[in-house]
């Protein structure tokens, strides 16, 4: 089988590579007609004869073009670059003259740009410059009044997620700018989904610093997956937004509405929504949303306000039933679970940030925010235990009711400046943030031991009250010193001091016979106090010179940490010190061809829920340890990445990969007894290494003659897991094993994706002569067209088939359909009747299965099967007209 899947993946491999390998090509040198120098990464464009229609392109590489993968007939050769005249020539390849040669093309100066031309031929529809990658959206097909995200799903190397995430080559995208700078909100999901895609010119999607390395001026290695947008100038200034509303039969509605109203140093965007819809989570939801996001830039740019005021409630009613197998040595426990809970929660929330330039080269930053929230939950619980042989363990009914209130409240600073004797910069920055919270709970247990013969030998109750408080505050500071000694090397220095505080009361209280909640069970109370001071240290060097570029960087962290028993007067202090050194070296072999490599050390502290956890009764079927003498543990992370496009036949690859060793690793041991009861503890593996690796591959292209594009894909993944289970060693491997190949194209009114692909799962643990093994295949297909009198259909489908294997006895197979059909109206279309049916066939059955190192699950949630939905949207928008032409 393994054979199988990689012949198939290297045949898909190889036919994309040699997609452009035909016998007729064009090649040549372009140079500066004056100084008789080549040009380096000129455009090369091919175009047909007559109709001069773009059939391919390419950058020459130091003045030299060898463009093959062309077919017999007439062409006109276009050669281009900025501030250069451009040159044309017709051609003609056949059998006699199968390679056209150009021995030296002369540009003169300064006459006319590149984009002129191309943009009346053929729209490029991708470019790739180092570790940016750039989309230009007017090549990818939308419909009017399509948002930014129907451009990203038709990407190639992008998709988005069931739960809307945006995915770029394996990587999700968490931030989001809009013209280079921070808009209204950095949520990609949000942004995507509210922005017309008519406004955008192009996606560029590339590796940012974390926020932390922008606050503190000094980078820390870490890399963020970054989506910029930019927009046409003609359409930097209007507004935009949508509203919807929704009725099903029963509980089911939507109203759904949102605003952007933009200029170039302004941008507003409201959001309300309230609805009783899915939401891709289990449970019957309801939910109400209001957000204002501002951001607004004064004194030509001098300073900018970015502001954002929100309120929400989310509520869920949930019912599971799950099927849990706890492995032990030679035996395994079964667990069937029957769950019912309903929760509520309530936040408020609003931050603003102003930043100011003082002067030409020092910039100050000054962020405030606050927030409350409410939290309820009503939870009930059935759970049944039996041992391998069927024979009843224990039984355990338990209902917990609980509701809670915080806030919270900081601020931050942040000044940088350049001085300029010392050609350095410099940078301070601090925080202070503090918060209280309190709440109150009802427990109740009646949990039912049972002999080897299935009979109650012993019975406990549980009836307690829980009050709860806690306070915290945290302080930072950091000075960050940075400098470019040369136009290769930069280097920058950070010390940062921070300390964090909190005070937890949580106490429990028995019922005292019929009376009340007095009796304190000071076994199952806690209050404890902890204090943390950490010194972080960081040293960072950039060399970058020609093709190459390496960073290293190291940063040294000392805690010490103090945890003081208020209730029983004891106190637990540590004191760790972790060293992370990393290097990341970058070789960019040609303009759209990358090579990526890193190696850092990673250390990882151990949090007091492991070194001191509380006491606590909330399942007494399991009790957990605390261990005061762990130590932190150390991973060994080695990366890759290569990325190579071919912009002649708009084809690529893209290969990633890392592999992890993880030493002194931090395991949860479990002991069970006779009547089932587990106790955990953390601890270090000392004389094994805990190893895990991923491999991501894919290619993507255009099929031959056909505008849809193909991208195959393969990832494999493996993790190999310890811990001691009753005494015993359990080695726990996982390797997973993914090909898949996604197909999708399409105009304006039309468009389908199609997506299939096979899982094998291999999980063994070796506790247990039973294995977790098992495949799954799945099918996406979106279709949707339009039909004659601004009449349209679609669907979105996924079909789901798991195999049967040792755990779980039963194949499993899942058809989950939405089927839509409506109606545009106006010229511009911007209002629509839409008729919906989710999960037409009715399937929907809230089911997963899941395996970790020692148990294996099998669950079916409470969700929302099929359901009929009659909707009116309207789409508005108005921009003010320019004559400007976009910013690249």
């Amino acid at each position: 089988m393994r054979f199988t899947i990689v012949a198939v993946f290297l045949c898909c491999l190889y036919s994309t590579i040699s997609f452009a390998q035909q016998k007729y090509a064009v090649k040549g040198m372009v140079a500066d007609s004056s100084a008789k120098t080549a040009i380096d990464q000129a455009t090369v464009a091919v175009m047909s004869l007559p109709d001069s229609m773009l059939v391919t392109f390419a950058y020459a590489d130091k003045g030299k073009f060898d463009i093959g993968g062309l077919p017999s007939g007439k062409y006109m050769l276009l050669v281009t670059y900025p501030d250069y005249a451009d040159y044309s020539d017709t051609f003609k390849l056949d059998a006699a003259n199968p390679v056209k040669s150009y021995v030296k093309i002369n540009l003169i100066s300064r006459i006319k740009l590149l984009n002129e031309v191309l943009i009346k031929a053929r729209t490029v529809p991708m470019t790739i410059n180092g570790d940016t990658t750039t989309f230009n959206a007017a090549a990818y097909a939308a419909e009017k009044n399509a948002k930014v995200e129907d451009i990203l799903k038709q990407l190639p190397g992008m998709r988005i997620d069931r739960e809307g995430k945006i995915i770029f080559h394996g990587d999700e995208v968490k931030k989001v700018l809009v013209d280079g700078q921070e808009s209204f909100s950095t949520d990609p999901q949000l942004v995507s989904k509210t922005i017309f895609a008519e406004r955008v010119a192009k996606v560029q999607i590339f590796d940012d610093r974390t926020e932390e390395a922008k606050r503190t001026g000094v980078d820390d290695g870490k890399k963020v997956k970054t989506m910029n947008l930019v927009i046409y100038e003609d359409k930097r200034w209007g507004i935009e937004g949508k509203v919807e509303a929704g009725k099903g039969l029963g509980r089911f509605f939507v109203a759904d509405g949102y605003i952007n109203k933009f200029t170039p140093t302004e941008q507003i965007n409201f959001n309300a929504k309230t609805s009783t819809l899915a939401n891709g989570n289990p449970g019957l939801p309801a939910s109400r949303n209001i957000l204002l996001n501002y951001r607004g830039m004064y004194n030509e740019g001098k300073q900018t306000l970015t502001g954002r005021a929100g309120s929400s409630f989310n509520g869920s009613r949930q019912a599971t039933n799950a099927i849990t197998q706890n492995n032990l040595p030679g035996n395994y426990n079964t667990l069937v679970s029957d769950n019912e809970s309903i929760t509520g929660n309530t936040n408020h929330s609003a931050y603003a940030t102003v930043d100011t330039k003082v002067g030409k080269q020092s910039n100050l930053s000054i962020s405030i925010f606050g927030g409350a929230d409410n939290r309820m939950s009503d939870n009930f619980t059935n759970v049944n235990t039996a041992r391998g042989n069927n024979v009843k363990l224990n039984s355990n009914f338990s209902s917990n009711t609980y509701t809670s209130n915080s806030n919270s409240a900081g601020a931050s600073i942040r000044g940088s400046t350049h001085i300029k004797p010392l050609k350095t910069n410099l940078s301070i920055s601090g925080s202070l943030q503090q918060g209280k919270s309190s709440g109150q709970g009802y427990q109740y247990s009646d949990l039912k031991y049972y002999d080897t013969l299935g009979i109650i030998n012993r019975m406990d109750t549980i009836d307690q009250y829980k009050p709860y408080e806690n306070s915290n505050n945290f302080l930072s500071a950091n000075l960050g010193l940075s400098r470019n000694f040369s136009k290769i090397l930069y280097t920058s220095l950070n010390y940062g001091l921070s300390r964090s505080f909190s005070d937890d009361n949580s106490l429990a209280y028995s019922r005292q016979g019929n009376g009340g909640y007095t009796l304190l069970d000071s076994l199952v109370s806690n209050h404890f106090a902890q204090v943390t001071v950490k010194h972080n240290a960081n040293l960072n060097l950039t060399i970058e010179k020609g093709k190459n570029k390496i960073d290293l960087a190291t940063q040294m962290i000392n805690s010490d940490l103090t945890q003081t028993d208020k209730l029983f007067t004891g106190q637990l202090s540590q004191k760790y010190t972790t060293w992370r050194p990393s290097v990341f070296y970058t070789y960019t072999v040609k303009r759209d061809e990358t090579i990526q490599l890193e190696y850092a050390r990673e250390m990882q502290q151990p949090g007091l829920y492991q070194l001191q956890p509380y006491r606590q009764n909330a399942n007494p079927l399991n009790v957990l340890l605390g261990n005061p003498d762990l130590k932190p543990e150390y991973t060994h992370h080695f990366y890759g990445f290569y990325r190579l496009y071919m912009p002649s036949t708009d084809a690529g690859i893209n290969l990633k990969g890392w592999y992890d060793s993880k030493g002194n690793a931090l395991v949860n041991n479990r002991s069970i007894d006779s009547a089932g009861v587990t106790t955990s503890q953390w601890s270090n593996l000392t004389n094994r290494h805990a190893d895990s690796w991923y491999l991501f591959s894919s290619v993507y292209f255009h099929a031959t003659k056909q505008k849809f594009l193909v991208e195959p894909s393969f990832t494999a993944n493996s993790y190999t897991y310890f811990n001691m289970v009753n005494g015993q060693l359990n080695q726990t491997r996982t390797m997973r094993y993914q090909p898949d190949i996604r197909i999708n194209g399409g105009k304006a009114t039309y468009n389908y994706a199609l997506s299939l692909g096979m899982g094998i799962s291999r999980n063994r643990t070796s506790l247990l002569d039973r294995q977790n093994n098992t495949r799954s295949y799945y099918v996406n297909l979106n279709l949707y067209t339009r039909l004659p009198y601004s009449f349209f259909i679609g669907e979105d489908g996924n079909y789901e088939y798991n195999t049967a294997n040792q755990v779980f006895d039963r194949d499993f197979q899942q058809l989950l359909v939405k089927v839509y059909a409506g109606r545009n109206f106006f010229k511009e279309e911007s209002l629509k009747v839409l008729l919906t049916c989710n999960d037409i066939f009715d399937q929907n059955r809230g089911y997963s299965r899941t395996g970790n190192t020692d148990s294996f699950v099998e669950s079916r949630s409470l969700t929302i099967r099929r359901f009929f939905v009659l909707s009116l949207v309207w789409n508005f928008k108005a921009y003010k007209k320019t004559t400007e032409e976009p910013k690249s």
